[in-house]
């Protein structure tokens, strides 16, 4: 009796749908959080070449490189603790292969700024960050938290990384010429937008977005360099170079977007537009 038991259990385990975990962001916040316990440990330098992608990179004046040649020009400083981060904003695609953070950033308590980060899960199951860009200083300090913020994971069907991406790609670039038509165009932007690089500190919200976005968009141009997007189609990112004038002189300076699918199509979660 007990082994005819042991032996039903067993069927109806077996028979039994699986039950897939939920994908949530915890793995890229976990993932930001050891890049920067890292950095306390060991100098700037050694911490950024451990944790970035082989194939990531890095968006210069001189074009885009590849990171870890980028980093390997850095001076070898004894810096170990330079920079303390945290996230405060995360997200992840249904796919669980790619995902961002964006947080504060202090320099030695002396500075703050805030960073972006785009982050990759490797054939090994460890993950990466393909890209990482940072803003200029804010004006006031900032505390250190705990609470993220996740953005709700996408439920749409998955769509093939191929079409999603050419279709990402044709997005990004309707967007750029959207703000000489249409300054402040909501079309693109996901109601809980997150602007780096606009002003000192975040922006936050589409409302208080879209004035922001009309005062640097009339002749803002953005040029895309590349991205990706994740194996569901959900989460992607672009990035290249951006060009606006502001109190008539000319800036230039990396963008950074990542993008998720929604109905309407793809809209901006977090953009970085900051000046070289």
């Amino acid at each position: 009796m007990r082994l005819w038991t042991l032996g039903a259990v067993a069927a109806l385990a077996l028979g039994a749908p699986a039950t897939a975990d939920p994908v949530t962001a915890d793995p890229v916040v976990a993932a930001e959080r050891a890049f920067a316990a890292r950095h306390q440990e060991v100098p700037m330098k050694q911490a950024f070449q451990e944790f970035s992608a082989a194939d990531g990179v890095a968006v210069t004046r001189d074009g885009v490189k590849n990171v870890k040649d980028f980093i390997a020009t850095w001076p070898d400083a004894n810096n170990p603790g330079f920079i303390q981060w945290w996230p405060t904003l995360a997200g992840i695609a249904q796919s669980g292969d790619l995902g961002f953070t964006t947080g504060p950033a202090s320099f030695g308590g002396k500075r703050y700024s805030d960073y972006f980060t785009v982050w990759k899960k490797q054939p090994d199951g460890s993950w990466k960050w393909v890209i990482d860009q940072g803003t200029g200083p804010r004006p006031a300090a900032v505390a250190p938290t705990q609470n993220v913020a996740a953005v709700p994971v996408s439920t749409l069907p998955p769509m093939e990384a191929g079409a999603a991406w050419s279709d990402l790609q044709k997005t990004d670039g309707n967007l750029g010429r959207a703000f000489a038509v249409h300054p402040g165009t909501a079309t693109y932007y996901a109601p809980e937008i997150r602007l780096l690089g606009y002003r000192p500190e975040p922006v936050d919200g589409i409302q208080a977005a879209l004035p922001v976005l009309a005062g640097r968009a009339r002749d803002l141009k953005t040029s895309m360099e590349g991205g990706g997007v994740s194996a569901a189609g959900d989460l992607g990112y672009t990035y290249g170079i951006a060009s606006w004038s502001e109190n008539g002189a000319a800036k230039t300076g990396p963008y950074l977007r990542v993008w998720q699918r929604r109905p309407q199509g793809w809209m901006v979660l977090v953009e970085n537009v900051n000046p070289f």
